[in-house]
């Protein structure tokens, strides 16, 4: 299911124009972003967890050159399904 055809089902279920659909999931996205962002959990009940963890920085080798290479940190989404 694309963008388009996601909007246009929850209009129709929702009894709302596409426009205003369109509306409340871009406030929806919003909020999870900046909760998300802050570091916040996202917990929905009978659907599960979205959380940002931070994966720690590490060493890797290249296979090719058997070059060591740090890898930075960096934040990671996770969801877990209920």
């Amino acid at each position: 299911m694309n963008h388009k055809s996601f909007i246009d089902t929850l209009s129709e279920k929702l009894g709302n124009t596409p426009e205003e659909t369109q509306a409340s999931y871009d406030v929806l996205l919003d909020v999870f972003t900046n909760n998300l962002k802050s570091g916040n959990q996202i917990n929905i009940s009978s659907f599960g967890l979205f959380e940002v963890n931070l994966k720690e920085d590490r060493i890797i080798v290249d296979p090719s050159t058997k070059k060591k290479m740090l890898v930075p940190p960096r934040l990671e989404l996770n969801f877990t399904g209920k």
